[in-house]
């Protein structure tokens, strides 16, 4: 686990993506998952591996997830449910935020900066209440005034085990940051595109 800043945004990074998984998957579960078995609870590491297992034995999670992101506030409520298996990488996320004015912690694997803008999006548009009002608007304007089109990225976010509160979050990260049809199976145009690109330049570092 590499850290490349502490604040506002803890950003870290790991050598490998297994790494990335085992030390953020909790504490993202526990924040965002649409599962109601884990979302807001105290589940043990036994319980996570339960909940995406399949009937085959085959768990696809560490796979499927690049990069990771969370409020400050999430570790705060994961940390008092006082769990008895914390791992050692949780254990040293706790400890950072403890010591450190860290508003938001997003994390990839090394040298992944595609991940890695996309998830610092997330934390500007958590941090900066102007940009995710901005964000809003735009998404208003050309995205849910259009059922068919918003009823694509919900059909992919229930897919991909997103809860239905950071699907406003995830639209404007895919579509600023992502190639959406490569990615989602989704077609936006060009110059809708650029709308979200040119806001996000506003208002995100670029990552190099």
């Amino acid at each position: 686990m590499n850290i490349l800043s502490y604040a506002p945004i803890l950003h870290l990074e790991f050598d490998t993506q297994a790494e990335l998984g085992l030390s953020m998957c909790r504490i993202q579960e526990f924040y965002e998952s649409s599962n109601p078995e884990l979302k807001g609870k105290g589940f043990s590491w036994h319980k996570f591996i339960e909940e995406h297992v399949d009937d085959q034995g085959r768990m696809s999670y560490f796979q499927d997830w690049s990069g990771f992101n969370f409020p400050v506030d999430a570790v705060w409520r994961f940390n008092q449910l006082k769990l008895a298996d914390l791992s050692p990488a949780e254990q040293r996320i706790i400890h950072f935020v403890e010591y450190h004015p860290v508003k938001y912690i997003i994390g990839n694997v090394v040298r992944d900066t595609e991940t890695a803008q996309h998830e610092l999006v997330h934390a500007y548009y958590h941090m900066n209440p102007e940009y995710r009002a901005k964000v809003t608007s735009l998404i208003g304007d050309h995205i849910t005034n259009s059922i068919p089109l918003y009823q694509q990225f919900v059909n992919v976010f229930v897919l991909c085990g997103y809860s239905e509160d950071v699907y406003y979050d995830e639209i404007n990260a895919f579509i600023s940051c992502d190639d959406t049809e490569a990615t989602l199976g989704i077609t936006i145009p060009h110059e809708v595109i650029e709308q979200f690109v040119t806001l996000r330049k506003q208002y995100v570092p670029e990552v190099l």
